[in-house]
């Protein structure tokens, strides 16, 4: 293409209102050509927009991260679609001040709180956490939860793998472990626990004899369910909770209150 022709005035019109293609030319240098004046150049136009650029500007400022956004309101409805979809469990992330969703939980489900875990050995002895203790109250949630079909938060708070790894620690004996806090808990917005295992139901081992019918049988209502709730934000979950929990198995939705 030859450059176009024309005054001063028309030529700065023309490239006010096209844009530079950038593309690699000879001896793999950059040319930059203009749209609509058909100029060429080796030094980058003082208007050139670099369209890689300003999209990955437009994503460092973007808080959502690329993750679904929904108001609190609008939760429930979010986290009905993953359960009803049979294959992932819900990961809320909210950042907020007020712990909307810790608040949420607590009043319209059985909130299990795992969160004091993440202080370190020095902080939980000042604030007199009692690991034992959390862990039975998280054992007893779950089975209260079973029991009623209700939704069971597990609100982690600002856990992240670099001060408690829940699959390691929580997961597994002699902190944790099938009798306490199985893996399924996290599969299939919690409704792995209701699979059959070895001989029985993989929930079975979560009872103790208190927790159980008179006949002697561990009864649950299969209307329930599992959301995981952490304080952590879009840009910093994935990096922080790989390998603590296990993303793949979770769906996380950024919830975001802009009252």
């Amino acid at each position: 293409l030859r450059p176009v022709r024309g005054s001063a005035a028309q030529l700065a019109a023309l490239r006010a209102r096209g844009a530079w293609l950038k593309f690699l030319g000879a001896n793999d240098c950059y040319v930059y050509m203009h749209l609509l004046t058909h100029e060429y150049t080796g030094i980058r136009p003082e208007d050139y927009v670099d369209d890689a650029a300003a999209e990955a500007a437009a994503e460092e400022d973007d808080p959502t991260n690329g993750l679904p956004t929904v108001a609190p309101a609008e939760v429930p409805a979010a986290v009905q679609g993953i359960v009803d979809g049979g294959r992932k469990t819900a990961l809320l992330l909210d950042p907020s001040e007020a712990g909307i969703m810790r608040d949420f939980y607590s009043m319209k489900g059985v909130l299990c709180d795992l969160s004091p875990l993440s202080l370190s050995l020095s902080a939980q002895r000042k604030a007199k956490v009692r690991p034992k203790a959390i862990m039975e109250n998280a054992r007893s949630s779950i089975v209260r939860a079973l029991k009623g079909g209700d939704t069971l938060a597990l609100y982690l708070g600002g856990i992240t793998k670099d001060k408690i790894n829940v699959l390691e620690k929580l997961c597994k004996k002699p902190f944790g472990g099938p009798k306490v806090f199985p893996t399924q808990i996290f599969s299939r917005s919690g409704k792995a626990l209701m699979a059959r295992g070895i001989g029985k139901l993989v929930l079975e081992d979560l009872y103790t004899d208190e927790d159980k019918s008179a006949a002697g049988t561990c009864e649950f209502d299969d209307e329930f369910q599992v959301v995981v709730i952490s304080t952590l934000t879009p840009k910093e979950y994935e990096d922080n909770l790989s390998e603590c929990i296990p993303l793949e198995k979770l769906e996380a939705i950024y919830v975001c209150n802009d009252d």
